[in-house]
Order: C-alpha cells, then sequence, then structure tokens
C-alpha cells in the first residue's frame, strides 16, 4: 500500500522543479516546493502495458476491483484507488467540494502528481461518473462506465466524440 500527497495545484508555472524525498520504510513521496497537501488517496498499482485507473463507487473502496485484479495486471499497468473520504484515503478539506466534479479533480490532481497520464478509465457507480468527469476535463483515454450514478445528467455533457477524440 502506497500514498502520494495530492496538491491543489500541479501546474503552477512559477513553482520550481519538483524534488522528491524518500523517506525509508514511509512508503510516500514529498515534494518540497508544493502547495500544502489537500489530501492523500491510498492506492494500489501493478502490471505493465497501457495505464488503466479503477475508481470504486459509493460506499466502496479500492479492494472492490479484486476479482479482475490479477486479469487486468497481467496486461496492463493498473492503478485502484480510494476516492477521497474512502477506504484509506484522507477527507477532503472542511469546505472542498465533494461533488463528483469536485471528487474528478482530486483524482486529476493526484494523477498528475503520480504521473499517471491519460489512463483508460473504469468506475462503478460514483466512481463511473467520477469516470465521466475526468474524460470531460480531457483526462481520460476512454471510459468504462459501470451503472454510473446519475448517467443521464453526466453522459449528456460528455461527447462521444471527444472520448474518441481522447485516445
Amino acid at each position: 500500500m502506497r500514498r502520494l500527497p495530492q496538491v491543489a495545484r500541479v501546474d503552477d508555472p512559477t513553482r520550481p522543479e519538483p524534488r522528491r524525498v524518500r523517506r525509508p520504510g514511509a512508503g510516500r513521496a514529498v515534494d518540497r516546493h508544493a502547495p500544502r497537501a489537500v489530501t492523500t488517496l491510498e492506492f494500489d498499482r501493478a502490471g505493465s502495458g497501457p495505464r488503466v485507473l479503477l475508481v470504486h463507487g459509493l460506499g466502496g473502496e479500492r479492494h472492490v476491483w479484486e476479482p479482475v485484479w490479477p486479469a487486468l495486471t497481467a496486461r496492463c499497468d493498473v492503478l485502484r484507488i480510494d476516492l477521497p473520504g474512502f477506504g484509506g484515503s484522507d477527507p477532503l478539506p472542511a469546505g472542498s467540494d465533494v461533488s463528483p466534479q469536485g471528487l474528478a479533480r482530486a483524482v486529476a490532481a493526484f494523477l498528475a502528481e503520480a504521473g499517471f497520464d491519460h489512463p483508460h478509465v473504469a468506475g462503478n457507480s460514483l466512481g463511473g461518473w467520477v469516470a465521466l468527469e475526468l474524460a470531460r476535463l480531457g483526462l481520460a483515454r476512454s471510459v468504462t462506465a459501470l451503472c454510473p450514478a446519475r448517467a443521464s445528467g453526466s453522459a449528456r455533457r460528455v461527447r462521444w466524440t471527444r472520448l474518441r477524440a481522447a485516445r
């Protein structure tokens, strides 16, 4: 189990090049020049090949993907996360946007920090909605949304052409 700090802004052009420090046994990468971390996400990463992000549903955690984990990691570089406030992940700070759009922005910042660019994203329920929001932000190569929460509103905003263009 590894954790990376998630930062509010990772694309600040005035920010100096990050220097990473690994503390023995801490399992955490630290950026000395990063803005104050807003939350930390628990995750597992394994395999090699195309990048795949797995996002759990409401009330779940990253281990709900255990039945498909061995098959996916045999062919892909797979990252499964605990959304903020779920499983072992820290909650977002008080007053933060906890909507699916806000969760997607938090996941996007985490992905940028982890260097996990433009993955294929699979999500279930709330995770499906977050996956669609990541696509809307242009951060997903493709999306598989399994029973996405409030799919009718989100699906209208995500154009299939945009999903195809993201590939």
